[in-house]
């Protein structure tokens, strides 16, 4: 071999080395492990599961039955809720037991209150600024209730965490 291969050859080498090298940094370091960009979807603080003392509930009635949300106001109020209003809600009929709307802020009070309201669904909405969580109660709910305080871990365990509304991030 003449010197001037052999030199090809140890640039050659050297050249693949720092590639290689380049290469397993980038991976290694590489931030992007979750599925949305970053900022985009809640902070670990957001997603946490809160006391329920530091959850603020507006309780609403989306049935005629008289009196509904003051009950379940109430209810989670002995739970150690923070509930800011009951009411009722007219907006449009719910046909599921509850339903649970909350913000990408309130995510982590949202499972909260999920795993208290049994049967629930939950909506993210985009459009809240605030932490609130709201309640509204269907007619199918007084089959369902409110889970018993000392069963919730339970059945945050059995519910899992609630995952952000991917389709509607935008960043």
């Amino acid at each position: 071999m003449t010197l001037a291969r052999v030199r090809s050859l140890v640039v050659i080498g050297v050249l693949a080395l720092i590639a290689i090298i380049t290469v397993v940094w980038a991976i290694s370091t590489d931030a992007q492990s979750s599925r949305t960009a970053s900022g985009c979807g809640p902070t670990a603080a957001q997603a946490a599961i809160p006391k329920p003392k530091s959850v603020k509930v507006r309780v609403l009635n989306a049935t005629d039955q008289e009196g509904l949300a003051t009950k379940v106001g109430n209810d989670l109020r002995k739970a150690g809720f923070t509930v800011i209003k009951t009411g009722n809600f007219k907006d449009e009929a719910v046909a599921s037991p509850a339903q649970v709307r909350y913000s990408l802020k309130a995510i982590g009070a949202a499972s909260l209150v999920r795993a208290y309201v049994r049967n629930s669904e939950t909506f993210q909405d985009d459009t809240r600024k605030d932490a609130t969580v709201d309640l509204i109660i269907g007619d199918d709910f007084a089959s369902s209730g409110i889970t018993p305080s000392d069963q919730v871990k339970d059945e945050l365990a059995k519910l899992g965490p609630l995952k952000p509304e991917t389709d509607q991030l935008t960043c």
